[in-house]
């Protein structure tokens, strides 16, 4: 069963060193020992962008089991498999609208 889009399933290198990996099922699994795997709970289609929210399956025991923090997506047309995300550093919830950026393929200053 397909719950991602196609531009959304793979293996996604991230800045800082990790890789990402999506599956169409929406099961994930991420190059860490904690926060690593888990499911894509929800995924709505904006305006241009995806607003998704993750349900881990192995958090740390002292989180609260309903931690589910979201994240903004969107596709770079002239990069077939590479994303844009949007995340709020000191919430849980995805922000409210995908920032205005310099370009469509750069992160905003």
């Amino acid at each position: 069963i397909r719950r991602l889009p196609e531009w959304l399933e793979g293996r996604f290198e991230c800045p800082w060193g990790e890789v990402h990996t999506y599956y169409a099922d929406g099961a994930f699994e991420f190059t860490r020992e904690e926060e690593s795997r888990g499911f894509v709970r929800t995924l709505e289609e904006q305006d241009g962008y995806v607003e998704d929210s993750l349900q881990y399956i192995n958090q740390p025991q002292w989180w609260p089991l309903l931690y589910r923090p979201g994240v903004l997506l969107r596709q770079i047309p002239e990069e077939p498999h590479q994303v844009l995300v949007a995340q709020r550093i000191q919430s849980l919830e995805a922000l409210r609208g995908f920032p205005v950026l310099s370009s469509p393929s750069q992160p905003a200053v």
